[in-house]
């Protein structure tokens, strides 16, 4: 083991070692007192019984506890979607046993792939020998933390990667610590205090007062390691309930009142199963979530959200960073089991067989977690379509308003509609922006995120969300390339708050869904106003975008745009398209202004431009000029052939 660890750390490359050493000498003071505190700590101590007002479990007790693998194999007798759960779980551990321990690496200013990486061994590993008993997956997580162990750094200077390996080795050392010697886990819990739990301890770290993921992520780690080491020293675990009780409110306001994420889908998988693996943490070592779930009752209602963001295609609304990913997460298996009503409407056959056939999805090192979150019910199929909702607004900083067929149909209806600001974090200028699925085709489409760190690499500075910052120079983040408005080619206020000003829920078949956005503070309109409606009527099989805008000069222009993926070909007059992909075709047309072009145009970048290439997408635009009363409208309408010509030769 230990010549494998030596060979392991000779394979890292000369640049990640000097970035890892330097974030290693730039230690503060603060970190080198608290080793002083570590070899005064280094002997074993007697089990510490309680933190604060808490009981605390005995090892292990950290989610895969004694009495959580007991409920599980009982569940897993009468269910089969959990029992394959569980055979998927060890198979991926059998193949681990013949991989080398994680190799260091970073990739520009962050550590965080390595961290992730040495978090799935553990979480694999680790829960297949919770289940087992097999000797062989426990050598295997020691190994790995042995290794982790071995950096220099964990890079404290990107503090998720910090947190991230925290977490694994947090978690490792619990579940394993029973199988370690009396070296090894001395050894495990000196790093885990001097290169985890000594930086995410820091009072003033800037991550501490976040509205957004990183303080999920970073107190979530915090408290996995001070809890997994609380009978060495309960000083930190006591640090770590404080920070908790003090400053998980600040991300948690931001699901009030009805759980939309502002930061979009995409990093409600990461901040939110981080919030989930903290809450589950304390539930399972003290028995308490702090009374922070009572107090925030938006963060359950985000199981409603993530429901509606994913579309029938199966891949969510990726409004702000991150592309179009599949939508059925572990944070909504934890969801579930705390609430029938989102129990009974979470299809676990689905989720258990989109774990074990999805080999790409880079979040993996969550779902051997959710073994421990399965709901204690039979629901293989979920509810009937009937019973569920169509149409569902969420408020809070970010409102979102989806309408939608059947679920029980994949070539239902979906539109899905955004309002916020563009200064909240990982926000694009995209308020008034829309994703339009049907007949399994996404014909309305929002692109993904660039790089971050081929970015970065150019010397933008991604992260300044003022007016006039770097990140609204990509294409990807500005309005223009989103499917919404732009007056005078000009972005948006990045501090313009939109809103769903209001929304009425389809009832199919007698009246369509309506929801109207107020863009004027977006589009920088004091005396003016800017409305969009979208009116979404699946019976009819069309959706009709009607903007108006008022208070401009005249000769002022806006321009309206859609992005697609679609084939494009000329209808029969200048302001219609027709869309195709495959057999399935959606008709695109201008009927305000009267006589109007529909201008179609590449998404890719010009050369010598910062921005990824976007291969393949197409930009349907209007333009308006505004009248001499300072008037725009215009309105165009989204219409799907009827349902037996749609479905032709499929």
């Amino acid at each position: 083991m230990i010549a494998l660890h030596q060979r392991t750390m000779q394979q890292t490359s000369a640049a990640p070692t000097c970035r890892l050493r330097h974030a290693a000498r730039t230690a503060s003071l603060f970190v080198a007192f608290l080793l002083v505190s570590i070899v005064a700590h280094a002997e074993p101590t007697p089990r510490v019984e309680r933190i604060g007002d808490y009981v605390l479990a005995a090892h292990p007790r950290l989610i895969a506890t004694d009495e959580a693998v007991s409920r599980v194999k009982t569940l897993a007798k009468d269910d089969e979607s959990l029992a394959s759960l569980i055979d998927w779980v060890i198979r991926e551990a059998e193949l681990l046993l013949d991989e080398p321990v994680v190799v260091p690496e970073m990739k520009g200013r962050r550590f965080l792939s390595t961290s992730k990486r040495v978090l799935e061994r553990v979480t694999t590993l680790g829960v297949a020998y919770r289940f087992t008993g097999d000797r062989r997956y426990a050598d295997r997580v020691t190994e790995e933390l042995l290794n982790a162990c071995g950096f220099e750094s964990w890079n404290p200077s990107h503090m998720l990667d910090v947190a991230e390996m925290a977490t694994a080795v947090g978690l490792g050392y619990d579940w394993v610590r029973d199988t370690m010697d009396e070296a090894t886990r001395r050894r495990v819990v000196e790093t885990l205090l001097r290169l985890g739990i000594s930086h995410l301890s820091d009072e003033e770290a800037g991550w501490r007062r976040a509205e957004h993921n990183w303080n999920s992520v970073c107190h979530g780690g915090q408290v996995v390691a001070a809890l997994a080491i609380a009978d060495h020293d309960p000083r930190w675990a006591e640090t770590a309930l404080r920070h908790v009780k003090e400053f998980s409110p600040n991300t948690l306001e931001q699901y009030e009142p009805d759980g939309v994420y502002p930061e979009g889908p995409g990093y409600w998988r990461y901040g939110t199963a981080y919030q989930v693996i903290l809450f589950d943490t304390l539930d399972t070592a003290l028995g308490t979530d702090l009374g922070l779930l009572q107090r925030y009752p938006g963060f359950a209602k985000s199981f409603d959200f993530m429901r509606f963001a994913v579309a029938p295609d199966g891949l969510t609304f990726n409004f702000s960073d991150i592309g179009a990913r599949p939508g059925l997460l572990p944070p909504l298996v934890w969801l579930a089991r705390r609430s029938a009503d989102s129990a009974a409407m979470l299809d676990l056959g689905r989720y258990a067989q989109h774990v074990i056939e999805d080999e790409t999805d880079r979040e993996r090192r969550y779902y051997p977690l959710s073994l421990f979150w399965w709901p204690g019910h039979k629901n293989p199929g979920g509810v009937k379509s009937a019973d569920q909702p169509t149409s569902w607004l969420g408020r809070g900083p970010v409102d979102v308003a989806v309408f939608r067929g059947p679920w029980a149909d994949p070539d239902a209806m979906y539109l899905a509609i955004k309002a916020g600001r563009g200064n909240l974090s990982h926000a694009h200028l995209d308020n008034g922006t829309f994703v339009f699925v049907a007949d399994g085709v996404r014909w309305a489409i929002d692109l993904p995120n660039d790089s971050y760190n081929r970015i970065e690499q150019l010397g933008l500075n991604l992260w300044d969300r003022s007016q006039d910052g770097d990140r609204w120079s990509l294409r990807r983040n500005n309005n223009a390339w989103h499917n919404t408005l732009t007056l005078n080619e000009q972005r948006h206020r990045v501090d313009g708050q939109a809103e769903v000003v209001s929304f009425s829920p389809e009832v199919p078949g007698q009246t369509p869904g309506v929801a109207v956005v107020d863009l004027s503070a977006t589009l920088g309109l004091p005396a003016g106003q800017a409305t969009r409606k979208f009116t979404f009527d699946s019976s009819a099989r069309r959706v009709v975008i009607e903007d108006h805008l008022s208070g401009l000069q005249p000769g002022q222009y806006l321009d309206w745009a859609m992005l697609t993926r679609a084939d494009i070909e000329r209808a029969d007059t200048e302001a219609a398209l027709v869309l195709r992909d495959g057999d399935r075709s959606m008709t695109i047309r201008c009927e305000l202004p009267l006589d109007t072009q529909l201008i179609t145009e590449s998404a890719s970048p010009p050369p010598g431009a910062p921005d990824s290439d976007n291969p393949g997408v197409m930009r349907v635009r209007v333009r308006q000029e505004a009248d001499r009363r300072g008037e725009v409208r215009i309105r165009v309408t989204l219409q799907l052939p009827p349902k037996s010509a749609a479905h032709n030769g499929r």
